[in-house]
């Protein structure tokens, strides 16, 4: 796995008379490199002409970490991975985290708060299409009634549990010696689905307790 990008950031001087802002800098900063992402980070950092500057967003401990963020390439954690190497364990699950959810055969991309439409007709049909543009074909009503919803959760919860079987058997033994980074990122992406899978599967049980 090789790592593939590494830091931008946004030029901080504003352009007069509605110019076009400056092309990205691509410059080598060994020490800016070295701080590491969190999304929920104490620092940000800009562009200030040919100055890279990291400020503090808040009081930061004088032992404490300086954290950034990376940006929109760590969201969903699959794109961290293989963007950055890594994949950001928090206990946080965010609104942007997606997971797959793999049913009868068919991939279906959910996050905390969305549910796709095709997955919805799905289990109220038995059978999906793709969106088409034709504005000829009348799209169908789908209702997300409470028997669909459960199905859904189930699906969700099922598919979370299986991801922590297969975590909890593919996990290094403790204090075993590796070179080997790929299996620990790869459990770190699973352990990352399945708690956007079981915050989905909350989301939706809330919002079924209020219809």
């Amino acid at each position: 796995m090789a790592n593939t990008l590494s830091r931008s950031a946004d030029d901080e001087e504003e352009e007069e008379d509605g110019a076009p802002p400056p092309p990205p800098m691509r410059v080598l900063a060994p020490i800016f490199d070295m701080i590491n992402h969190s999304p929920n980070h104490n620092a940000e950092f800009i562009r200030d002409g040919d100055t890279m500057i990291v400020r503090a967003l808040r009081d930061i401990d004088a032992d404490a970490e300086v954290f950034i963020n990376y940006g929109g390439s760590t969201e969903p954690a699959w794109k961290c991975l293989f963007s950055y190497g890594f994949v950001p364990l928090v206990e946080e699950v965010y609104e942007t985290d997606t997971a797959e959810l793999l049913v009868d055969g068919v991939h279906f991309e959910v996050s905390p708060v969305d549910i796709p439409l095709e997955l919805i007709r799905y289990e109220a049909t038995g059978s999906w299409k793709p969106q088409t543009n034709s504005e000829e074909e009348e799209e169908e009503e789908i209702e997300l009634t409470l028997e669909i919803g459960q199905r859904i959760i189930d699906r969700l919860l099922d598919a979370a549990t299986n991801l922590e079987s297969y975590v909890s058997s593919k996990s290094l033994q403790e204090g075993e010696e590796t070179s080997v980074v790929a299996p620990v990122s790869l459990a770190d992406l699973r352990e990352s689905n399945r708690r956007t899978l079981l915050a989905c599967a909350g989301g939706l049980r809330e919002f079924l307790e209020e219809l």
